[in-house]
C-alpha cells in the first residue's frame, strides 16, 4: 500500500509540478562544482559475488583531465594501478568520474553523448522515483537520474532493461563547499549486485604527488580488482 501511495503522488506531482529543461538540472550540477582542481580519495571496495575487499586510492587531476589508481589489499599489499584520460574511462567510469564530478562541462558532454544521455536543447527531464529517492531524469536508450532537490547524479544504467549494467549512489559526503562526492555506491552487472564501494577519506584540490610518488606498477591482476576496474574505470 506505501509503495502505490509514493506512486500515486508521484504521478500527480509530475502532473502538476514545472518540469525543468533536462539542461538546466545539468547545467546546475556541473555549475556547482566550478573551481574543483582535484579529487583524491581512498575507499574500502567489496567484490560481492566472493566478499573479496580491496582498497582503491584513486585521484582525479581535472586539470589535466587525468584519473590515476592504485589499489591495494586489506594490509597493504599492491594489487596494480591505472592511469590515463578521464575522456577513456569506460562507460560506468564516465558517469562516475566525469559526469558526476567533473567542472569541465565540455568533458560532461563528451561523456553523456558517448553514453547517449545527452539532452536535446529543448528536452525536458522527468520525475522518477528511484529506490526511495525522487530524481530527475532522462533517456531512452538509457537512463540518467539526478537528485530531485540537490541535482547530485544518483544513478546512470545503461539501457532501460533493468539486467543491464549500472552505478547507483546511495549517499554522498561534501567534499568542498559546493562539491559532494559519493560516499557509497552499488554496481550492477547484467542486472545482479556486483561491487558495493564505500568511501573512507576525500581530499579536494591536494598538491600534485611528486615524480617519485606517482602510481607506478603492474595493471591490476586480481579478478576482482580487473572486473572492478573494466566496469566502473
Amino acid at each position: 500500500m506505501r509503495a502505490f501511495l509514493l506512486s500515486v503522488l508521484l504521478v500527480s506531482s509530475t502532473a502538476n509540478a514545472y518540469l525543468p529543461p533536462a539542461g538546466f538540472v545539468l547545467g546546475h550540477a556541473v555549475t556547482a562544482r566550478a573551481g574543483l582542481k582535484s579529487l583524491e580519495w581512498t575507499a574500502k571496495v567489496t567484490d560481492l559475488k566472493n566478499r573479496a575487499v580491496f582498497k582503491e586510492t584513486l585521484r582525479l587531476d581535472f586539470v589535466a583531465g587525468k584519473v590515476s589508481a592504485s589499489y591495494q589489499s586489506p594490509t597493504d599489499e599492491p594489487l596494480g594501478s591505472i592511469q590515463g584520460p578521464i575522456a577513456l574511462i569506460n562507460k560506468l567510469g564516465r558517469f562516475w568520474l566525469c559526469v558526476s564530478l567533473d567542472p569541465n562541462i565540455a568533458r560532461v558532454k563528451s561523456a553523456l553523448e558517448t553514453l547517449h544521455v545527452l539532452p536535446a536543447e529543448a528536452e525536458e527531464a522527468r520525475l522518477e522515483r528511484i529506490g526511495s529517492q525522487v530524481a530527475w531524469a532522462w533517456g531512452v536508450d538509457a537512463l540518467i537520474g539526478f537528485e530531485k532537490d540537490e541535482f547530485s547524479p544518483l544513478i546512470y544504467r545503461e539501457t532501460l532493461d533493468p539486467k543491464s549494467d549500472s552505478v547507483q549512489f546511495q549517499g554522498f559526503a561534501i567534499a568542498s563547499a559546493n562539491s559532494r562526492v559519493p560516499r557509497n555506491a552499488l554496481v550492477r552487472s547484467k542486472g545482479e549486485d556486483a561491487f558495493s564501494f564505500e568511501l573512507k577519506s576525500i581530499k579536494t584540490d591536494s598538491p600534485a604527488p611528486k615524480e617519485k610518488e606517482k602510481i607506478a606498477g603492474a595493471a591490476p591482476q586480481l579478478p576482482s580488482v580487473k572486473d572492478w576496474v573494466s566496469l566502473v574505470r
